[in-house]
């Protein structure tokens, strides 16, 4: 693969284009985005596992806030009452 074709594919990844997609576009084979789009999120994964911190610290408050949302038409969410 070109350096220009795994650009294009890490672009398409980003943006969180469908596999079907990139693969009309860029002409390679299916396995081979599938591959690339696995080897992403794992490098992203790795990431964060090796470099994250925790939140707040030794004299830092964090506050936690939740909120519960229910399925509504499209895909949006509202907010429901209740634990």
């Amino acid at each position: 693969m070109s350096v220009e074709q795994i650009t294009k594919i890490i672009y398409f990844w980003t943006y969180k284009y469908s596999q079907e997609i990139v693969v009309h576009e860029s002409g390679l084979n299916c396995r081979t985005v599938v591959d690339f789009y696995n080897f992403c999120r794992e490098v992203c994964s790795v990431i964060l596992a090796d470099y994250s911190e925790p939140i707040g610290g030794p004299g830092k408050v964090v506050e936690i806030d939740e909120s519960k949302f229910g399925k509504r038409k499209y895909n949006r969410g509202k907010r429901v009452d209740g634990v």
